[in-house]
């Protein structure tokens, strides 16, 4: 038999060999090259999470790590210099007061943040406890007592100047209603539009003080309530008598829509006051249209609505509507400027109450305020 065959055979058979044992060569340094770009990706990873891990260590403010009703995980360096006493992993420091309570209700309503103010003689801390998974539970202090002490600064300073102003003011507006009624003098009509604009700003700078007055009651926890029965319908004809001279004036519709019989317990002269408020500014920024006062009895509370056909208030103000100082961007019909006050006062007082507040509004459409009171009182 030839010995071609055979030498073909065996030379296929190396060039096959050969072939493999590149193609092995190549799958090998493919899955190296692979290899160490994954190593390296995992040390670059291993090296971003120890910097995020020094972030907590390295944080001025305590942070704190425990599982409930078991011990405490971890502690930062500043926790640790603050609180000594918790190195043995106690928790019944202060500092977890309450907190299984708090845990589990925000487990119940699936919130991930809570916070609270926690007085620790003699600093004051700003408590944000926060779930993590596996059960743990972080909680982050904030040092707050500096702002509280400037806080109270401020409040004190605002009832100081307010009550000094007042007595004073007080006297100015009597005199002056003295002179425009004629009683100390002939008053020609000049004089008598010039004391009017007068006296119109005497009665806005005596709201703004007794605003001021009634926001730092209310912040002091010194506000109270002289609740009595209270006929709905009757409150709103007089907040309403109040405004139709205004509302003639400026050709304006007004609309009342309350049930004859209903009966609420609560301040009469702070819930005039919240629909006084309301009223006031639905007043000064419509231009033409209606007004609309309405109150609807439910089941287990009272919505009370204020709806005018104004220019509306644009949504990216909405938020913010009720904070101190805040005001809408939207001009009066009479360029007054308000003192952005008002309403966070009206939503101070209306959760005194028990109830709730809430603005809905749509450029070009008008503005509704609503608020709610419990049946209950």
């Amino acid at each position: 038999m030839p010995l071609e065959p055979f030498i073909f055979i065996i030379v296929a058979g190396l060039f096959a060999w050969r072939w493999h044992l590149w193609a092995a060569k190549r799958a090998i340094a493919a899955w190296q090259e692979k290899l160490e770009t994954e190593i390296v990706d995992r040390r670059q990873i291993e090296q971003e999470l120890a910097h995020m891990a020094s972030f907590a260590e390295m944080a001025p403010n305590p942070i704190i790590e425990f599982l409930p009703g078991d011990k405490i995980a971890y502690m930062n360096e500043s926790a640790r210099e603050l609180f000594p006493e918790l190195s043995a992993g106690d928790l019944k420091h202060p500092l977890f007061d309450g907190l299984d309570v708090i845990v589990e209700k925000m487990r119940t309503e699936t919130s991930l943040i809570h916070s609270r103010v926690l007085e620790l003689k003699p600093r004051m801390y700003d408590e944000r406890i926060c779930l993590l998974n596996r059960g743990r539970v972080r909680i982050y202090l904030s040092d707050i007592t500096e702002l509280k002490r400037l806080d109270q600064l401020k409040t004190d300073f605002v009832n100081m100047t307010s009550h000094e102003l007042r007595t004073p003011l007080t006297s100015i507006q009597g005199m002056v209603q003295v002179v425009v009624s004629g009683m100390a003098g002939e008053v020609n009509e000049t004089q008598r539009s010039s004391l009017n604009i007068a006296l119109r700003n005497i009665e806005r700078l005596s709201r703004l003080i007794n605003n001021l007055l009634d926001i730092s009651k209310i912040e002091a926890g010194h506000m109270t309530l002289n609740l009595e029965a209270v006929n709905m319908a009757e409150l709103a004809r007089q907040v309403r008598d109040t405004f139709l001279p205004l509302v003639r004036e400026r050709r304006l519709e007004l609309r009342l829509q309350v049930p004859a019989d209903l009966v609420l317990t609560v301040d009469r002269d702070r819930l005039i006051q919240v629909f006084t408020n309301f009223m006031h500014n639905a007043v000064k920024f419509t231009r033409a249209g209606t007004i609309t006062m309405m109150v609807e009895s439910q089941a287990t509370q009272v919505r009370c609505t204020v709806a005018d056909t104004g220019p509306g208030i644009a949504p990216a103000q909405l938020p913010r509507l009720f904070g101190k100082f805040q005001q809408a961007g939207t001009l009066s019909a009479t360029d007054e400027r308000g003192s952005g006050l008002g309403l966070s006062l009206c939503k101070s007082l209306i959760e005194l109450h028990g109830g709730t507040v809430w603005v809905e509004s749509e450029l070009g459409q008008g503005t509704r305020f609503i608020f709610t009171l419990p049946r209950n009182g």
